[in-house]
């Protein structure tokens, strides 16, 4: 049992996503680490009369080594899960944005795998 679920008033921010990563990108953060940013596409649950918005893509930055290695290797078209917190990010323009701050992350699919089994459909 989680602490989470032995304490139901305790606050919980936990964020996990399998969905295909249509951008990544390596860069390096002011205090001088290296991340990885990358957006994670999952398809919208289905509502009537709602939103014709049918996926989100989400904002995803990777810290860790682990999760930067595992995600540049899995490129573009690939899917993955990812398992994280959200973090408000703040501009010097006072815009804010929501970001899944990743800690873990892991290929389910490769890209070229996904190809292959829609070609052989």
């Amino acid at each position: 049992m989680t602490r989470s679920e032995q304490d139901p008033a305790r606050p919980v921010n936990e964020v996990r996503l399998r969905g295909r990563m249509s951008s990544v990108e390596e860069g390096v953060l002011p205090s001088g680490d290296p991340v990885v940013r990358f957006r994670v596409v999952v398809p919208r649950a289905r509502r009537r009369g709602r939103s014709v918005a049918v996926v989100d893509a989400l904002d995803c930055s990777a810290l860790p080594a682990s999760a930067r290695r595992t995600l540049l290797r899995a490129g573009v078209g690939s899917i993955v899960e990812v398992s994280g917190v959200l973090q408000r990010r703040w501009s010097r323009s006072g815009g804010s944005r929501v970001v899944v701050e990743v800690t873990r992350a892991v290929r389910v699919v490769t890209a070229s795998a996904r190809e292959r089994a829609t070609m052989a459909g």
